[in-house]
């Protein structure tokens, strides 16, 4: 089995503070507001700009990314629910303006065609499309807001559903696993490559359920669940006493019941 992967190493950060607590819209409205308002008088104070935006994004996207991971992996924690919804309800809903103020801001600044059009060819398409969306969106959102039942005699609203079935089509998990890597590739995110592993695992692809705990294990050897999915893999693939071996190292330093548990599993072959 191959083991060596090469892990890069998150960069320092030039723009969002380091010791940023994302616990109110507050904290990061400044960040937001900077943007809008600095001035940009060069090609190069240009492409910092868009250096700095990137950086948070990706900030706020893995920030995003944990609340849900450990929301999932504890559902009857009520705190960790309520901080995932804190971030749908107070955090997401004041980005987006600035998303798209953001953007109107880049596309027409004098300087962008001084840049490499090549190099920003793919993002610079993204953005666009993203200002040519916004007005029919917020439309065809607008127009999706009916009543749940309606009368036909009477045009108001009725007591009793219609017999028209609703069919909810799930976007394809392969695709959803592909758009993952791709992020965790760009910000090298554990809760990301955490994500991965876990789909993974359930697909029953258990090398690359390995590979990618593994990957979130030497990123952050703190997080438990990826510890979990580490030992499940390598049972899975036919190395049970790697497994043991490397649950007992984790339980000593971490003191995991749930790592206690596994590998009690493990050993008298409860889990196979």
């Amino acid at each position: 089995m191959q083991n060596t992967i090469i892990i890069p190493t998150r960069p320092k950060r030039k723009f969002v503070p380091e010791n940023l607590i994302i616990d109110s819209w507050d904290k990061i409205k400044f960040l937001f507001d900077n943007l809008v308002e600095i001035e940009i008088s060069s090609a190069a104070e240009l492409e910092k700009w868009m250096l700095d935006q990137s950086e948070l994004a990706a900030v706020l996207e893995e920030d995003m990314a944990w609340r849900y991971i450990k929301m999932n992996i504890d559902t009857s924690d009520k705190e960790l629910a309520e901080q995932f919804s804190f971030w749908i309800k107070e955090i997401s809903p004041n980005t987006a303006p600035y998303s798209h103020k953001l953007n109107i801001k880049l596309i027409d600044n004098p300087y962008l065609k001084e840049l490499d059009q090549e190099k920003y060819r793919i993002y610079l398409r993204s953005v666009k499309k993203q200002i040519e969306m916004i007005v029919p969106s917020v439309k065809k959102m607008q127009n999706s807001v009916q009543p749940y039942y309606i009368s036909k005699k009477t045009n108001t609203e009725s007591t009793q559903p219609t017999s028209k079935k609703i069919s909810i089509k799930r976007q394809n998990t392969q695709d959803d696993i592909h758009d993952i890597i791709k992020r965790f590739k760009n910000n090298n995110n554990p809760a990301l490559s955490l994500f991965v592993a876990k789909k993974y695992y359930e697909l029953g692809n258990y090398h690359q359920a390995y590979n990618y705990s593994l990957i979130t294990n030497k990123i952050n050897k703190e997080i438990k669940v990826s510890w979990i999915i580490f030992a499940k893999s390598l049972v899975k693939l036919g190395e049970k006493d790697k497994a043991i071996s490397i649950l007992k190292k984790y339980i000593q330093q971490s003191n995991s019941s749930s790592a206690q548990i596994l590998l009690d599993e493990i050993r008298t072959g409860k889990f196979q």
